[in-house]
């Protein structure tokens, strides 16, 4: 089983071990195709390579596709003379963060609302948000993918703040303060200038009995 996590700092493991490549746009390669599935080789070479002239970053970007899957198993990724392609057989905290919050929309309420049916999968969703899309994590020389990642990076940022304001509720509405100060604590922590997340602690301290810690 092929292991893909990308909320936080890149870890990706095969069978239980860490995936080993020679080159960092080996792995961001990898997370683009996490999020996308498939992209053509065009799309690829300009995105990583866009500086360099089209014949060198499209031999650059076949031996990059050719490493990787030498890493994480040729079974894992098709590549062929237009497209790269990463297939089913892997599992991705993406994927699962993803799954996890559209469970609550099956639940019989409104898609920003929550129940304590909620609880769970939303507990799943902040489990896997270990930090921002890739942490830390960078490459040299390609700015397309650096703006592409930013934008992926705030859209979980976003999705994740949502489930930490949805997740503080739904602990509220059990009477699990603890669990609902904390998830909103978690909030702040995305963005700590973000008035309606105090406001929510405010409000679950006040809730709680816990006046001063309200002030």
């Amino acid at each position: 089983m092929l292991d893909i996590r990308l909320l936080g700092q890149p870890l990706v493991t095969k069978d239980g071990k860490p995936v080993v490549v020679d080159t960092r746009k080996a792995i961001a390669l990898l997370s683009y195709l996490t999020v996308e599935k498939s992209a053509d080789r065009e799309t690829l070479a300009t995105l990583f390579w866009g500086d360099a002239p089209p014949d060198r970053a499209r031999g650059t970007l076949r031996r990059t596709l050719s490493a990787l899957r030498t890493a994480i198993g040729a079974e894992s990724i098709v590549a062929d003379r237009t497209a790269a392609t990463l297939l089913s057989g892997y599992r991705s905290d993406i994927d699962m963060f993803d799954t996890a919050v559209e469970e609550t929309a099956t639940h019989d309420h409104g898609a920003s609302e929550v129940c304590p049916l909620c609880v769970t999968p939303l507990q799943a969703a902040a489990g896997l948000y270990r930090g921002e899309f890739l942490g830390a994590f960078a490459v040299r020389e390609a700015p397309d993918f650096e703006e592409w990642a930013r934008s992926v990076t705030e859209s979980y940022r976003l999705k994740a703040g949502d489930v930490f304001s949805r997740l503080a509720i739904a602990h509220a509405s059990t009477g699990d303060y603890t669990a609902a100060i904390d998830a909103a604590r978690r909030w702040i922590n995305l963005d700590e200038l973000h008035e309606p997340a105090y406001r929510q602690l405010m409000l679950l301290n006040a809730w709680a009995g816990d006046r001063p810690g309200a002030i």
